[in-house]
């Protein structure tokens, strides 16, 4: 874009139903190569401030859907989503077990930054905790929380384990190594059973219910989520089936699930340690990225899952040839959770969306700067746009996006949610959730977009959204993209255009429960 103003699916003919494939067959090998569970920079079950309706002027207040995209797109925080990096992990037969607490010597660094409020999303070696998570159908029930973690054989040694410790150090040697630089301070790592961690990733939950109903609006209101699925309920469900750890920047705290360390659960430590690192150098804990209305806080995700997605790389290509199958077996069991398919597709989409495009991201920047050396660079200016994120040559001509007044909800009604929709926003209705890898064809030209939600007379879940292209002709090609998907969309949709601006209003065809605002 122009203006700047910042500082694998199913197998072809088998379309999946929005709902996920809990009636039908499952989607097979074409799921995301990361387990669907994503992180933040924040614990797995913190949200990002309550959003307010906009101020008189129409300015938005409160976090952007990048964020929660993100959220979404990370949390589900796991999304990933308090203030960690999160990790999911298989069961395993490995029967190396796991006893170490944290070296007491060990003290964290304290920093002044926050994390941002909207996390990633994706599965993967390990995670970030988002601020925004992913959603289930209500009428499924929640799996068993505890299928996908690594089953416990025997409560944690009150005193550190010598060949643990030893991993954990060789691990953080390796991090020291590929990325040329050093910890300040050795990270605590703690290891807990199924149920305390469970009990800890769960215990804040039930306050986000109220934010989850009015982020689901925008979701129902485009068909993205079919108006029977509730998102507070398939988060909950989703951070039950994969998480297995998480680093928190706030507290500095690094948590694993399970009392066995096996190979998957290697590449898990390199990713989360190399949050830790992060952390320590450039301050993971930015509270301001909470409360912003644009997509800074998904930006900023995506670059710090892409840091340890890349150092876990690393690490997975340097383990044995027979460590690597088995991890890569653990991760395929992750993904192959039965109750994983009553997620529905784009969830799994938005939780994986910040590690792929951070990956590459990262990749981009280190190629382009000359080696690792270029990654502190890159914490100093994130992208700040998902336009940036998804395309990393946007990120290094720093194009950013144009300010788009809030569009107005319908006369005498309230409004629910507003910010920005973002690049990553019109991929995922366009492409139906099934990849977010690259951007949707018409999305090309994206210069800025502002949202609005809110219920009408009738119930319905309703949304606005006005996008700004770097160019008539762009617009023109939007529209077009935009009308295809409104006529075979079940929602009630119509697409105009003038000029540069492209304006789409989008209500979903049935009453929904979803938004604490009425009419």
């Amino acid at each position: 874009m122009s203006d700047s103003n910042a500082p694998d699916g199913p197998p072809a003919g088998d379309q999946p139903p929005l709902g996920g494939w809990a009636g039908g067959p499952p989607p097979g090998s074409n799921l995301p190569t990361r387990p669907p569970i994503a992180a933040s920079a924040r614990p797995p079950t913190e949200l990002p401030p309550v959003w307010t309706p906009p101020a008189a002027d129409g300015s938005a207040q409160r976090p952007s859907t990048g964020a929660l995209l993100a959220a979404l797109a990370a949390v589900l925080a796991v999304i990933l989503l308090a203030g960690g990096l999160a990790i999911v992990l298989a069961r395993s037969d490995d029967n190396t077990t796991v006893s170490a607490q944290p070296r007491p010597s060990a003290s964290p660094t304290t920093t002044s930054a926050a994390s941002p409020s909207t996390t990633a999303a994706p599965g993967g070696l390990g995670e970030v905790i988002g601020d925004d998570p992913p959603a289930s159908p209500s009428s499924t029930p929640a799996p068993n929380t505890t299928g996908a973690a690594p089953a416990t054989t025997a409560p944690p040694s009150t005193e550190p384990d010598p060949e643990t410790e030893a991993t954990i150090d060789d691990v953080i040697a390796f991090i020291e190594k590929t990325r040329e630089a050093k910890f300040k301070t050795r990270p605590d790592v703690q290891f807990q059973d199924d149920a305390e961690f469970e009990k800890g990733l769960l215990k804040d939950f039930d306050d986000q219910e109220k934010e989850l109903a009015d982020e689901q609006v925008l979701f129902h209101a485009l068909g993205l989520l079919p108006t029977n699925v509730d998102l507070a309920e398939t988060m909950k469900s989703a951070l039950g089936l994969g998480v297995v750890g998480y680093y928190d920047p706030e507290t500095k705290e690094m948590v694993v699930r399970g009392t066995k360390l096996t190979p998957y659960v290697r590449t898990v430590l390199a990713h989360e340690l190399t949050h830790a690192l992060d952390d320590q150098l450039f301050n993971l804990d930015r509270p301001k990225l909470d409360e912003a209305t644009d997509e800074t806080g998904y930006g900023f995700t995506v670059l710090t899952e892409g840091s340890a997605s890349y150092v876990e790389d690393a690490y997975r290509n340097q383990m044995s040839s027979s460590d690597q199958t088995r991890a890569s077996a653990e991760e395929l069991q992750v993904g192959s959770n039965p109750a994983i398919f009553n997620i529905p597709i784009v969830i799994l989409a938005l939780l994986t969306a910040p590690y792929t495009q951070g990956l590459d991201l990262v990749q981009a920047v280190v190629k382009d700067g000359g080696g690792v050396q270029a990654v502190p660079g890159a914490f100093k200016r994130p992208p700040t746009t998902s336009e940036e994120a998804m395309t990393p040559a946007k990120y290094k001509a720093h194009e950013g996006s144009v300010k788009v007044p809030v569009p107005k909800p319908d006369s005498g009604a309230k409004v629910v949610t507003s910010g920005v929709f973002g690049q990553i926003g019109l991929t995922a209705l366009l492409a139906k959730g099934i990849s977010l890898d690259d951007p949707a064809k018409g999305t090309e030209g994206w210069a800025g977009d502002s949202f609005v939600t809110w219920n009408d007379a009738s119930e319905h879940a309703c949304a606005k959204i006005d996008t700004k292209l770097d160019s008539a002709a762009d617009a023109q090609e939007l529209k077009g993209v935009l009308e295809g998907w409104a006529a075979e969309a079940t929602v009630d949709a119509t697409v105009t255009a003038s000029g540069d601006q492209v304006n789409l209003t989008s209500c979903a065809a049935e009453a929904t429960s979803g938004g604490s605002a009425g009419v």
